[in-house]
């Protein structure tokens, strides 16, 4: 099967969606997207018309899938390589799919606000949106350290696709965000992080990622 992604290495989506990949040992065609410059973006609302990434197009098929969850439950469908994202059993499945929408939510989403808000200049920020964002951020920290404190993944041993949204989630929000205060959450962060399909999805978004930082500074 014929498999092109469309993806930016430092979008979370797009992070999850290539943790994902890799945990699947699926092959792929990448496409690096950047939505910054207006002439590929505009090229790219071909592609997509709300011009999010990341965005699958399975060749064969001549099918186009956005959002990560969507592209994953399709890849874990069509493929039985590598890790199992969605469990076969309904109960599992539900509680995984909760716990994925879960860290799209209530960690990377508020993440994402506090981030935007502190690279812009002073007249745009927006203090109301980020005391909202952190109080989302404080409870997802206490409700998962609790849940993490007798569990080693989301579902308990059997990792997921769960834990595959929680990886970036994590990542980026430990710097806008710390929860160090939090040890249960830090154990479980630290193992989702340094799963080694994560710790390639970060080979390729950290030097793009050290590359903004010197820009702005």
């Amino acid at each position: 099967m014929e498999l092109k992604l469309y993806y930016n290495p430092i979008s979370s989506y797009s992070q999850k969606t290539l943790m994902g990949l890799y945990e699947k040992e699926v092959s792929f065609t990448p496409i690096v997207v950047n939505l910054m410059d207006p002439v590929a973006r505009q090229e790219y609302l071909a592609v997509n018309p709300w011009g999010k990434v990341p965005t699958m197009i399975c060749v064969d098929e001549d099918r186009t899938l956005p959002e990560s969850s969507i592209i994953l439950e399709f890849i874990d469908q069509r493929f039985s390589t590598g890790s199992k994202l969605f469990p076969n059993d309904p109960d599992q499945c539900r509680r995984a799919r909760l716990f994925d929408r879960m860290s799209d939510f209530y960690l990377n989403d508020p993440t994402v606000t506090i981030f935007l808000d502190q690279i812009r200049p002073p007249e745009a920020k927006n203090p109301a949106a980020v005391a909202r964002a952190k109080q989302t951020l404080e409870t997802s920290v206490r409700v998962m350290n609790e849940h993490y404190a007798t569990r080693t993944w989301a579902l308990g041993e059997e990792f997921s696709i769960a834990d595959v949204s929680a990886a970036p989630a994590l990542f980026y929000m430990q710097q806008v965000y710390p929860f160090a205060d939090f040890p249960h959450l830090v154990a479980y962060a630290q193992r989702v992080i340094g799963r080694p399909s994560y710790q390639k999805v970060l080979s390729e978004a950290l030097p793009v990622l050290q590359q903004m930082a010197q820009k702005r500074n």
